[in-house]
């Protein structure tokens, strides 16, 4: 069996580029994979910095999922419709509860009603340790349009659903919607102290409940789009290699994702087996390589800011690009020197191979001081499993030769 073998580096490898589907340049070379899924006789990683090669794990991809799909045919919206925008008025029409949304189920409002259909990522976001669960409402006979670069495009009052619940109590349940001007905006139902009555809509501002030692912050609707960038497409997670992998839908029946959304007609068009190659990994993810769990990191969790236009309005800020499918050489990242300053640590740059101790990118990971701090808004609590996985990576490259 031959698959690609994708250099997410570029500079010092002699592979041919190619293009999926139009869209994601990557270099490629193929390579020969066992029986047992692994990629045999590839160039190893980070052999050389900038310019390395990859392999796109493919062990999940050739394994059968215990079921083709994972829903027989797209489901009805029931009482789930897209949310006008507040006007703040006393007659204000936008839900103030949880339960006046009709979007999740009166007796269980943890629970989503018909209509939603339940998605998952392979490389979440870091949100302080929350267990988080993910749904998205598209209206009846609209469908998703599916980007060169994998992003997806959901058609107006199309809405996402994302709950948070942390020591065992429900935190909140946040909402994006795409009105009917085509932009998106969050809101936020902050749930009771008990996490289990009924939830409210939280104002446009900020708010903090201390849950143990650590704080949480409820984000402000301004906040939301702090993140939800523009420049990302706003419907952060919804792209071909955050989908491209099994989830569990109702019924315990597991099934890849995107196989899914096709199957029940979600999208415009079919799929290219090519757009079925890229797939993002989880931090934890043992059975991917390094490299491609360290990039699906800093893809999620940060490049919905890190890519072009995505600091517009920021002012003074390096031009890194941090997404997923930009070669190494390309991501401004490497031997170059910070824009702000070192932060008490003498000749650091923003990404010094061989030494994480020396690289800014993960000095503001895993320090709490305001205004240091990456991510800046949105967590208070360090992600140790990230913060050690981008040391590991830094770690492992070396100079070219």
């Amino acid at each position: 069996m031959v698959v690609l073998v994708a250099s997410l580096c570029g500079a010092c490898s002699d592979e041919d580029e190619i293009s999926i589907d139009g869209g994601i340049a990557i270099d490629a070379l193929a390579a020969d994979v066992g029986s047992d899924g692994v990629v045999q006789d590839a160039q190893s990683e980070d052999t050389c910095v900038p310019g390395s090669t990859v392999a796109v794990d493919m062990r999940d991809a050739f394994a059968a999922p215990a079921v083709l799909f994972g829903l027989d045919n797209r489901p009805a919206n029931t009482t789930c419709r897209a949310l006008p925008r507040p006007t703040g008025l006393a007659n204000d029409p936008f839900p103030q509860t949880l339960l006046a949304t009709g979007c999740f189920e009166p007796s269980d409002l943890r629970e989503p009603v018909a209509g939603l259909i339940p998605y998952d990522v392979n490389a979440p976001l870091w949100s302080d340790g929350a267990v988080k669960r993910r749904f998205m409402m598209v209206p009846d006979g609209q469908r998703i349009r599916v980007l060169p670069d994998g992003d997806f495009v959901l058609p107006v009052g199309s809405m996402l659903f994302k709950t948070f619940e942390l020591a065992g109590k429900m935190l909140e349940t946040r909402f994006l919607v795409r009105h009917t001007d085509g932009d998106w905006a969050g809101y936020t139902y902050v749930w009771d102290q008990d996490g289990k009555n009924e939830a409210k809509l939280l104002g446009d501002e900020t708010s903090t409940r201390s849950i143990g030692l650590q704080t949480w912050q409820f984000p402000s609707r301004s906040a939301c789009l702090s993140c939800h960038t523009e420049a990302a497409g706003r419907s952060l997670g919804l792209e071909l290699g955050q989908l491209n992998g099994d989830h569990t839908y109702p019924g315990d029946r597991k099934a890849n994702q995107l196989a899914t959304l096709e199957h029940i007609g979600l999208f415009e068009s079919a799929l290219s087996p090519a757009q079925y190659l890229v797939r993002y990994a989880a931090a934890t993810a043992s059975s991917s390589s390094l490299q491609v769990r360290a990039r699906s990191y800093l893809h999620s969790n940060c490049s919905h800011c890190h890519r072009p236009n995505g600091l517009q309005t920021e002012g003074n800020l390096p031009d890194i690009d941090l997404r997923f499918d930009v070669v190494l050489a390309q991501t401004n990242l490497i031997n170059r020197m910070p824009v702000r300053g070192e932060f008490g640590v003498p000749g650091v740059l923003l990404v010094k191979p061989g030494a994480p101790l020396q690289s800014m990118l993960t000095v503001r990971m895993k320090t709490t001081v305001a205004n240091v701090r990456m991510p800046a808004i949105g967590s208070t609590v360090v992600d140790a499993t990230g913060v050690a996985l981008i040391n590991e990576w830094i770690a492992s490259m070396q100079t070219c030769r």
